[in-house]
């Protein structure tokens, strides 16, 4: 897997550079190149956490017994179906 650069610049060497004053023209500039990645990172963040918290939840669901009126079988479909939502799946798959 290769290392992302942002404006020509590892995410390490854009640390060091946030630090320096002086080299604050390369950092806007790595920043700027950065933006689109950065929104859309933001962006699968919020979508991979709403994924997460609905697994915990239909988890929960069925671990307190509020399931116990739903067969076994469609509460692991139900888990299923949520696992294999395909947006989550482009998340995963690129990177």
């Amino acid at each position: 897997m290769s290392e992302r650069t942002f404006g020509g610049h590892s995410l390490a060497e854009i640390k060091k550079l946030r630090n320096n004053p002086a080299d604050g023209a390369n950092f806007y500039m790595a920043l700027r190149d950065a933006a689109p990645d950065l929104f859309q990172l933001a962006e699968d963040f919020e979508m991979l956490e709403m994924f997460v918290q609905t697994l915990v939840d239909k988890i929960e669901a069925a671990a307190n017994g509020e399931a116990a009126d739903t067969p076994r079988e469609d509460i692991l479909q139900g888990l299923k179906e949520t696992l294999d939502d395909p947006e989550i799946r482009k998340i995963i798959a690129s990177r």
